[in-house]
């Protein structure tokens, strides 16, 4: 450990040396720097022994009050350290999650400026439901629908299927990806591709709070069909549609 530069001499002291000579101030003042450079100190028999034990004892307490101050300065500067460096730690990993975040950002716009500017705002609303996970809320299968085009195009029809995956979500029964498109070619199957049927087969579940789609229990299931015409679920470069969606 450092040594400490001085050492103090207190007033009260010089009641115990007023009364030497010259000569013994002298050895005394030796007596006394010898102790604090060497260590050492006289032998009981020298006659200075007894002025220099009260000024020794005293440096002494000031040396353990020195030491004592060290230590409290260096718990203190130790902690000061750690909780600068648990500052730094914490600012590293925020700063490290802003850079993350706008190189997810940038590369979000990257991929979306490499569109062809023809396509529209919606359809990049689909790349992105595409890379997403499953679906979880409604906003999500409204999406999800809109991207894929299970059921065509039509509004009414589609509207009242994310009706039936609203009561399904409140059910706490929230179907995956695969079970949308499980349920709507099982939709397209018994209502056989025609939109009204289907509209009627999902506001019965939805009346009787099923999760699952069943056939209607009817024998003028296809009354909604003109005749003639074979309604089905026709996928083109405008996207999926029901054949027949003008027929009122």
């Amino acid at each position: 450990m450092k040594r400490k530069k001085a050492f103090l001499l207190y007033h009260d002291s010089y009641e115990t040396i007023r009364f030497l000579d010259d000569e013994q101030l002298g050895k005394l003042t030796r007596l006394i720097f010898e102790y604090k450079l060497y260590g050492t100190f006289p032998d009981p028999s020298n006659m200075l022994f007894f002025v220099f034990n009260p000024i020794k004892l005293q440096l002494d307490r000031d040396n353990e009050s020195y030491l004592e101050s060290i230590e409290a300065k260096s718990k203190a500067g130790k902690k000061s350290a750690e909780v600068k460096a648990l500052k730094q730690i914490q600012q590293s990993s925020t700063e490290l999650t802003r850079v993350e975040s706008v190189e997810m950002c940038s590369t979000e716009s990257t991929d979306n400026d490499n569109v062809n500017d023809n396509v529209s705002v919606n359809e990049r609303e689909i790349v992105k439901v595409k890379n997403n996970k499953e679906p979880k809320s409604i906003n999500d299968f409204v999406k999800l629908m809109d991207s894929e085009k299970y059921l065509g195009t039509d509004e009414i029809l589609n509207k009242t299927f994310i009706n039936f995956i609203q009561m399904r979500i409140n059910m706490k029964k929230i179907p995956t990806k695969n079970a949308v498109e499980l349920l709507t070619n099982k939709l397209k199957e018994l209502s056989k591709a025609n939109k009204d049927v289907a509209v009627k087969i999902l506001e019965k579940s939805i009346e009787n709070n099923w999760i699952g789609i069943f056939e209607l229990k009817t024998n003028n299931s296809n009354t909604f069909v003109k005749q003639g015409q074979i309604p089905v679920f026709n996928r083109s470069s405008q996207g999926q549609h029901y054949v027949g969606d003008d027929v009122k």
